[in-house]
């Protein structure tokens, strides 16, 4: 068995790659605990489609921009088509015996058991690999599961049917042992304050867009309550690390009567209680109405969290930053 010592990234779950970038941070790096709690993100679209009739429809996601980070840890970059070898186990094993990064594109329909809830939308995806076991014929990665990231194994046979059936590069590379993580600043902070607001002002401009389904049956339906409540989950990760993030790099996050970290956090528990309204939305008749309701108050609390990151413009200064 050949095995790097790459730990998956548990401190939240925010997204796979999010977690793959700070899994491999984690094993080259040395940096306080705080630099991964930040607001360098922004609200994006994605574009989904319902299984049974292709329909399309967009959701929205916070999503951090690490492919950046990638670029800086790692160095000798290639892009590999490894659905087209023969035996791409045996290369795969060969970049792992090297001590390679290996970003694998594999199709997750075909993956690891516990990925089966993203086969309906999210079957393209990029899986880290950090070992291989020949004894038991498995592959090692770390991977998205029911645990959250974790470490999980595939065997070969299973692998090489979802590599060959994604047509997405694998990354290969090896890390730059040169580089060093810088810690953010205050005015890394401000800047992306402001790229929040403005990336929620943006879905605020096209909210009538998000979750537009017209044609799904009840079924149908049901996967798309799957694929917000996923969304939903992305987001009340999101408010926590915020509020951790208040509460631990200023001496004083105070505003008006309140606290950043407090309000950060009633916003985290308002999202968890969306998240299971759309688990209750699949089992009722009228699934349409709640996709309705629970996106009117998803917009609530992107609003406050809005007027939040707008309050911390204007007292940021004020607040005594801690890693100045």
């Amino acid at each position: 068995m050949k095995k790097i010592n790459v730990r998956p990234f548990r401190r939240f779950w925010q997204d796979c790659f999010n977690c793959i970038v700070y899994s491999l941070t984690d094993y080259s790096q040395d940096v306080p605990e705080l630099y991964y709690y930040n607001n360098m993100y922004s609200y994006i679209f994605t574009n989904e489609k319902v299984t049974e009739n292709g329909e399309e429809y967009k959701s929205i996601v916070p999503w951090m921009d690490n492919f950046r980070l990638v670029d800086e840890l790692t160095t000798n970059r290639e892009k590999v088509q490894v659905y087209n070898m023969e035996n791409p186990i045996e290369y795969i094993k060969e970049k792992v015996d090297e001590e390679k990064v290996i970003l694998l594109g594999i199709d997750l329909f075909y993956w690891i058991n516990e990925g089966l809830h993203y086969m309906n939308n999210h079957i393209i995806h990029m899986s880290l690999v950090i070992g291989y076991d020949d004894d038991t014929e498995e592959l090692i990665v770390l991977e998205t599961g029911n645990d959250m990231f974790a470490e999980h194994r595939v065997p070969y046979d299973r692998a090489t049917q979802a590599i060959k059936a994604s047509t997405l590069v694998t990354r290969v590379s090896d890390l730059n042992k040169e580089y060093k993580v810088k810690m953010f600043t205050l005015d890394d902070l401000e800047f992306y304050a402001k790229n929040i607001i403005s990336s929620i002002d943006e879905i605020i401009r096209k909210k009538d867009d998000i979750w537009k389904i017209e044609n799904a049956s009840d079924e149908g339906l049901f996967e798309v309550l799957s694929i917000i409540q996923t969304h939903m989950f992305s987001m009340q990760n999101r408010a926590k690390i915020n509020g951790y993030m208040f509460e631990n790099a200023f001496k004083s996050d105070t505003f008006s009567d309140s606290t950043f970290h407090d309000s950060f956090n009633e916003i985290a528990a308002d999202f968890e209680k969306l998240k299971g309204a759309c688990i209750k939305a699949q089992y009722k008749n009228d699934k349409k109405k709640a996709i309705d309701s629970i996106k009117s108050k998803m917009f609530i609390l992107l609003n406050k969290e809005r007027q939040l990151w707008t309050a911390f413009e204007e007292t940021s200064e004020k607040m005594g930053f801690l890693y100045a």
